[in-house]
């Protein structure tokens, strides 16, 4: 029987009004992770991981499952179109890919003017390449992927993070 992937469309306003950005695109991706029947489990909610992690380091939001086969993500929630990310936990991001041997993934949502989620994309920590961005940096530095990031959807999180082709 052919799977159904429906993507309900919800108004940011529709989980919680005083939530921050990253709360309610944490929200929104958990229900696209449920919808798509992939489990997944908060990374690293025991503080006495936190020496091991150091301090002001970036960490994955999750830890996710298919089939067996784990990843780590990390939601990043924009105002606009730009898949930028801190350059520190990108590094920090490829030194924990090499040395676990999974996928790590950012994942990027974006909202419209009418604060509806506009996009869904994501980039695969050693898969898909970025620069410096040129722009001069707020607060840290950030890297831009260059390459059209393919949209979160689960028969792409299927191909480029579990290996499963249709």
């Amino acid at each position: 029987m052919e799977e159904l992937n429906f993507y309900q469309q919800k108004p940011k306003q529709s989980y919680c009004a005083s939530d921050n950005i990253q709360n309610i695109v944490e929200a929104a991706g958990k229900d696209l992770l449920i919808q798509w029947n992939i489990r997944y489990k908060n990374f690293c909610d025991e503080r006495r991981f936190d020496k091991f992690w150091g301090k002001d380091v970036d960490k994955p939001n999750l830890i996710i499952w298919y089939n067996d086969k784990p990843a780590l993500l990390d939601w990043k929630g924009k105002q606009s179109k730009g898949w930028s990310a801190n350059e520190q936990a990108v590094k920090f991001y490829e030194r924990l890919q090499k040395e676990l041997n999974i996928p790590i993934l950012i994942c990027f949502i974006t909202f419209d003017e009418d604060e509806y989620i506009a996009e869904r994309h994501f980039a695969v920590i050693n898969s898909h390449a970025y620069v410096e961005n040129k722009k001069p940096p707020e607060r840290n530095k950030t890297v831009m992927f260059k390459d059209e990031l393919p949209i979160f959807n689960k028969e792409n999180l299927l191909k480029y993070v579990f290996d499963i082709k249709n």
